[in-house]
């Protein structure tokens, strides 16, 4: 099946290209690099991902840029490069906030927080988390299960007390904090 939906995407890739739908054309080198990732060609969704990108900064400059960075950022992500993957999330994160897209805003809040909590930087990761919960709850994102994991998860490994202490800082704090990191 998969070999089925990879076949119609480049027939749909391919029919966009001549139609000179360039918005579409980006869908679709997403969707093809979402089915590469799936696979484990990490590099080839790579390829697709800064294509989709590529396009997108010459038709939509600064609009819809943050769901190929996201998926890039992913990739590097996957390929163990933690700080290339932390510069695509970044400016996913800026262009997300700029448009105010709160969904993805969110996403990459916690894909960040993943990072440092990968690196044992629990007070950062925790920041990013606690705004991705915020944000998670107003919006209602399907992502908040994992956030309170991963809350859950520092709180385990900081001890009751310095985890309480970061808590009662509150959201002004978590917001100092990652900006500082941004």
């Amino acid at each position: 099946q998969i070999e089925q939906a990879q076949s119609l995407l480049k027939q749909s890739l391919q029919i966009r290209r001549e139609v000179g739908n360039r918005r579409g054309e980006c869908r679709v080198l997403v969707d093809l690099g979402d089915i590469d990732m799936s696979q484990g060609n990490i590099t080839q969704a790579k390829d697709l991902y800064e294509q989709a990108l590529q396009i997108l900064r010459t038709i939509e400059p600064g609009w819809r840029e943050a769901r190929p960075l996201k998926k890039l950022g992913d990739t590097f992500h996957a390929l163990h490069q933690k700080e290339e993957a932390l510069a695509y999330y970044k400016e996913g994160l800026v262009i997300c906030r700029r448009v105010k897209n709160r969904w993805e805003e969110c996403t990459l809040l916690f894909k960040i927080g993943v990072l440092y909590l990968e690196q044992t930087s629990y007070e950062t990761a925790l920041a990013f988390f606690l705004l991705a919960k915020a944000i998670s709850e107003e919006i209602q994102h399907t992502n908040s299960k994992e956030i309170q994991e991963k809350i859950a998860l520092i709180r385990m490994q900081m001890g009751e007390e310095s985890f309480r202490q970061m808590l009662s800082q509150g959201e002004a704090h978590a917001v100092r904090v990652t900006e500082q990191v941004l």
